[in-house]
């Protein structure tokens, strides 16, 4: 499965720093003097090849650019924060890049196709990869499990079909997967990899997801609605109607607020509403921008929303107000796919 490795050797946390440094990454805790925030983000060319774009969360200014394999679908840090994981549609369908080196450093590949979203467990062992496609006559997409230490694949489940995006609960016992053709939240048992429930959210196809910090609210957009499902019974709880198509979901840290992409007009012309998560009420939206994907600072200070056109600029708005803080030139000819922040530690 692991196709070349470069660069220097790639440092797998243990013991107590590992705890420390992951609950930092996922709380926005850690003190200023032991991480730095990167913004990465995605972009696809004509060719459906891809670029990271690494941007520094505190000047705003560009770091470097790491080029993929494919259109990058999906990026997502382990929880020590020194690697982030590319989901490409290409094969091998995942790239692994050093946070310190910005270097390539394994592939690995996931069924023979392409990947769409990764999720860690809580100890940042195991990724779960939601595969997209795994070719001509092939399955119409698994979850696979990499092993992080040796980054073999060490098993595989169904969850409808074409998984497009997948969270694990805080304690390891379950993944919530959706897919690109169901209006469905699937609930897999991850000590079994057995389907324990299926959660109807109505509307258009591909839900997607914001899990609560805590693993008790699962928060998800479909059509023109947000809605809240308590995962302790897997029922849907408050829904809130939205005044155009939800494209995304992301939480503030401490989970307090939900930020929504909403598009309203024709080129994906639409604000960022903010939702109180505790009785699912609006609070405020944005200024008119271009909605695309949506990632929330490690400080819960920043939202940064990207495009979802080629040549579209990213947009950071200030939480609080929802005004412009910085606007992100787009690179040229491609088109911005995915943005993840990542607290990464100081060498």
């Amino acid at each position: 499965m692991m196709t070349f490795q470069v660069g220097r050797t790639r440092r797998l946390a243990t013991g107590a720093l590992t705890a420390t440094v992951a609950m930092a990454v996922l709380t926005g805790t850690a003190h200023a003097k032991d991480t730095h925030t990167l913004a990465y983000i995605g972009y696809s060319d004509n060719r459906g090849q891809g670029t990271i774009l690494v941007s520094d969360a505190d000047t705003h200014e560009e770091v470097t650019r790491i080029r993929v394999a494919g259109r990058p679908n999906g990026i997502t840090a382990t929880p020590d924060g020194n690697f982030i994981y590319v989901a490409t549609e290409s094969t091998p369908g995942v790239q692994i890049i050093d946070t310190h080196t910005h270097e390539i450093i394994q592939e690995v590949s996931v069924g023979g196709g392409w990947a769409n979203k990764i999720a860690f467990n809580s100890g940042g062992d195991l990724a779960y990869v939601a595969q997209g496609s795994s070719g001509a006559g092939g399955s119409r997409g698994r979850v696979y499990i990499d092993d992080v230490a040796t980054d073999q694949v060490i098993g595989s489940f169904k969850a409808g079909e074409w998984p497009t995006d997948i969270v694990i609960t805080p304690d390891d016992t379950r993944a919530y997967v959706t897919s690109s053709e169901s209006t469905n939240v699937w609930v897999i048992d991850l000590a079994t990899h057995s389907l324990i429930a299926t959660i109807n959210m109505g509307g258009p196809s591909s839900p997607r997801l914001a899990l609560s910090p805590d693993g008790s609210s699962l928060f998800v957009t479909s059509g023109a609605r947000l809605s809240v499902i308590d995962v302790a019974t897997n029922t849907i709880g408050k829904h809130l109607a939205l005044s155009g198509r939800a494209a995304g979901v992301a939480l503030s840290p401490d989970g307090a607020r939900a930020y929504v992409g909403e598009v309203r007009e024709a080129g994906f012309k639409g604000v960022v509403t903010t939702v109180d998560t505790t009785d699912l009420a609006k609070i405020g939206e944005s200024v008119e921008v271009t909605v695309g994907k949506l990632a929330v600072s490690p400080s819960g200070a920043e939202v940064y929303v990207t495009g979802d056109e080629g040549n579209t600029d990213t947009v950071v708005l200030e939480a609080e107000t929802g005004e412009i803080h910085t606007v992100l030139p787009a690179l040229e000819n491609d088109r911005p796919s995915t943005v993840t922040l990542v607290a990464v530690p100081n060498d």
